[in-house]
């Protein structure tokens, strides 16, 4: 079962129990549902289309959840780049990776270091009213985007995440996992 078919499975059967909680926000399953309808058609309204690659620097948060659950349902790959990395190590997994959007938190000083000079399609900010170097505001864009339920994916879409892995030697390198 793939991620967008789960989370639309879980909102139509327990639309208002809890799905997730982060210090004082949470979200049920039929929130969530609709905030990754809403982000996953924005992306789409955006020109993101299925296979590419959306770069994820940003903390343990609701509004991580909710871009994971909208690029499983879009059919992007997810590369998430933990915020605990040096600017120097997360831009080798931007150049590495070449995302097409990149997800950061507002203010924060080593991504826009990492994300210094380098050119995609598009660039999100979590938690700011207004965007930081012509980032767009996360919620800006979802409210951009439609309730229309997103065409769930067929059977040719398999890869989800594509997560950075360190070894004893050499560089990190990136390890698909598949829905």
């Amino acid at each position: 079962m793939k991620l967008g078919t789960y989370l639309a499975d879980a909102a139509a059967r327990f639309p208002d129990k809890t799905a997730m909680v982060c210090g004082d926000a949470s979200h049920t399953f039929a929130s969530l549902d609709e905030a990754a309808t809403r982000l996953a058609n924005a992306f789409f309204a955006r020109g993101l289309r299925s296979g590419e690659r959306v770069a994820l620097h940003l903390p343990n948060c609701l509004e991580a959840v909710e871009l994971m659950c909208a690029l499983g349902r879009a059919g992007a790959v997810i590369v998430p780049i933990s915020n605990r990395l040096t600017a120097a190590e997360a831009r080798y997994i931007l150049e590495d990776s070449t995302p097409s959007f990149v997800c950061y938190a507002a203010g924060d000083t080593v991504a826009l270091e990492a994300l210094a000079d380098l050119d995609f399609r598009g660039r999100i900010t979590v938690g700011a009213a207004v965007g930081e170097d012509g980032a767009e505001p996360l919620d800006a864009l979802r409210a951009t985007g439609a309730e229309t339920p997103v065409a769930l994916l067929g059977d040719d879409v398999h890869d989800l995440v594509l997560g950075y892995t360190s070894g004893t030697t050499g560089r990190p390198k990136g390890a698909v996992g598949t829905h």
